[in-house]
């Protein structure tokens, strides 16, 4: 509601940036270091780290005239790619009646989304380079949802059967 009005975007700004913060500080104090055997963790934390990137941009936007979509891309590619691929992953691996720390693919995919959300927000500043910035981004992607559906296909194939129905 704040950000309606332009004259409150700095006021709107001041409780996002604490926000953003405390994001980022409650990862630090579940001391992702601990979790190093466990890759499925270490993603989901680090799309979790992309919602407090995405909070400081915001603040950094409403604050200063820069552009508006930086935060909208950490949200949108580096959040939401990296949580939603990783807790479909990780459902469809607990389904199969597997362990989720095996599968190898989970810091693949926070590189690739990481590097897809990076490029994007550089090609925001990149000048003449923000095409090639752009066509990396969506390399970066598309391999990245590329790699999630083939996982998927991989966890979903190797499902229990059903059990039949008692009638």
């Amino acid at each position: 509601m704040l950000t309606l009005w332009p004259r409150l975007q700095p006021f709107a700004a001041m409780l996002v940036l604490p926000a953003g913060a405390l994001v980022l500080l409650r990862i630090y104090r579940w001391k992702p270091t601990l979790y190093r055997e466990r890759p499925d963790l270490m993603a989901l934390m680090a799309g979790y780290a992309w919602l407090g990137v995405g909070l400081l941009l915001m603040a950094r936007a409403w604050w200063l005239p820069t552009h508006y979509s930086a935060p909208l891309h950490a949200f949108t590619i580096g959040a939401l790619g990296t949580l939603a691929s990783t807790v479909m992953l990780r459902q469809a691996i607990l389904r199969a009646k597997a362990q989720p720390e095996s599968e190898w693919t989970f810091l693949l995919l926070v590189t690739l989304f990481a590097t897809a959300t990076i490029l994007r927000l550089l090609a925001l500043e990149a000048g003449d380079a923000w095409l090639n910035m752009l066509w990396g981004a969506a390399l970066a992607w598309s391999l990245a949802w590329l790699l999630v559906a083939s996982r998927l296909w991989y966890w979903i194939r190797r499902l229990p059967a059903p059990r039949p129905s008692a009638k």
